[in-house]
């Protein structure tokens, strides 16, 4: 089986640099575009289903995927985004002004930080790991695109390669509708290619929340 993990476009939260978590944000129109540029890969990859988180900015990028690729979409739960509690909804320095620099000690060591209501990025792991093992185990395609969040993604990858998940949180960054890919042969998984943007031409970083 051969996994096409894939982060959302461009959100109208990651355009005002705020935090997201379980809020429901919609896709811009750069993100429907950025979206849209991974179409004719995932055609030649020959895609056959496409399972996504149902917040909106990962359930809208699998909608423009799956019309284009003309395969079934699906939506699981387990692929949301970390819940970020009273975070939710701020930018960066509204966080260090209302938490007491509580978005720089969380850039320091995301898991000595406890969020209000937050998931723990533990039971977050936890979750997500859960969740594809679920989805992996349920499966007939062969090959299938997870659309999901950065989040999630760095979740998996730090599992996968037994990496301490405060680095990886803190050093990966995903772009918008980056493309991971993973092979899954005899249960163990295999990364191929991470965070991979050529469809969109280069590089192009954006300063936003990592999640």
């Amino acid at each position: 089986m051969r996994l096409y993990l894939i982060r959302h476009g461009q959100s109208t939260w990651n355009e005002q640099n705020r935090i997201q978590g379980h809020s429901n944000p919609s896709l811009t129109e750069k993100g429907r575009t950025q979206i849209g540029k991974l179409i004719p890969r995932l055609k030649r990859e020959g895609v056959e289903k496409i399972i996504a988180s149902p917040l909106k900015r990962a359930h809208e990028s699998a909608q423009i995927l799956a019309k284009g690729l003309d395969v079934e979409c699906h939506t699981y739960r387990g692929l949301m985004e970390i819940f970020l509690g009273e975070w939710e909804g701020m930018s960066p320095d509204e966080i260090n002004q209302t938490y007491k620099d509580g978005y720089k000690k969380w850039l320091k060591g995301p898991s000595k930080i406890r969020i209000p209501k937050a998931e723990t990025i533990f039971q977050f792991r936890r979750r997500a790991v859960r969740a594809i093992k679920k989805i992996l185990a349920a499966e007939k395609k062969e090959r299938i695109a997870i659309v999901t969040h950065g989040g999630i993604l760095s979740a998996l990858i730090s599992h996968w390669l037994k990496a301490d998940f405060d680095k990886v949180l803190l050093s990966l960054f995903c772009e918008n509708s980056c493309l991971t890919i993973a092979e899954v042969y005899k249960g163990k998984v295999y990364l191929t290619e991470v965070n991979d943007t050529a469809h969109l031409h280069g590089p192009h970083f954006q300063e936003e929340p990592p999640v």
